[in-house]
């Protein structure tokens, strides 16, 4: 459930939150989860036309990688959950799909100058 409306104020009795917004309506709560809203900045990327929702956020595949062969992306641009954690999991695939299309000499040469901790 949602609430719209202009909110007037919160009140908390019982372990719970009543929302009371300006019109007068009212609306008890056990859990409380604020959305602030996302605007997505993808802007820069006109000119390269990857796929793009009605809101303006980036569809990627299951990689992260968007329309835009090269071009990934994570958190608040790209569709689904805004929140940290999700944005850290897309980075991380991301990264992942990146490093194994780096060629071979390449990933070698990273981990031989890799630092030892033994």
């Amino acid at each position: 459930m949602s609430i719209s409306g202009v909110l007037d104020r919160l009140s908390f009795t019982d372990g719970a939150c009543t929302v009371h917004t300006c019109d007068g309506h009212s609306q008890r709560f056990d859990t409380m989860y604020p959305v602030l809203g996302c605007t997505p900045s993808t802007g820069f990327l006109a000119a390269l036309q990857p796929s793009r929702d009605e809101n303006g956020q980036l569809i990627p595949d299951a990689a992260m990688e968007t329309s835009v062969p090269g071009l990934f992306a994570a958190g608040d641009v790209v569709v689904g959950l805004n929140q940290i954690s999700v944005a850290v999991g897309q980075a991380a695939i991301a990264a992942t799909r990146i490093h194994h299309r780096l060629p071979c000499n390449l990933r070698g040469a990273a981990v031989a100058t890799a630092p030892s901790f033994r």
